[in-house]
């Protein structure tokens, strides 16, 4: 069998690329999986000043795009007590690169931002 030169570094860097894309991942899982436990431990609290600080805003909202200022409207329409016992039960799954996704009544959508991984809105659980 005849070897083409160079082969084994072209082999070697695949690898090394492939290692780093698989612990960048474990580090962003490792950060989901944080902030997860804390989002829902403020909402099992009730803890409204954690929750909002973890929202990104703005977002959108009966099809308008809003700010925090809208926040006390939207957590007692997507949080009430039904939605807060099925987030604090179901596991968030990835939905494509910086996205995790937790399927209640409705479809609650996460993302990884700058400021870390935040709520950026609901979705039709069709």
């Amino acid at each position: 069998m005849r070897m083409v030169p160079g082969l084994g570094k072209v082999f070697a860097l695949l690898a090394a690329i492939l290692a780093g894309m698989s612990t960048a991942s474990t580090r962003a899982d490792e950060a989901f999986d944080a902030f997860w436990t804390k989002f829902v431990t403020a909402l099992n609290e009730d803890d409204v000043g954690t929750v909002k600080s973890l929202f990104k805003f703005p977002l959108v909202y009966n099809a308008a795009e809003v700010g925090a200022d809208s926040f006390p409207t939207i957590y007692d329409d997507w949080f009430d007590a039904d939605a807060r016992a099925c987030l604090a039960t179901t596991t968030p799954s990835e939905d494509g690169v910086d996205y995790y996704v937790a399927y209640c009544e409705l479809v609650y959508v996460f993302v990884n931002t700058d400021k870390g991984w935040r709520f950026e809105g609901v979705s039709a659980n069709d």
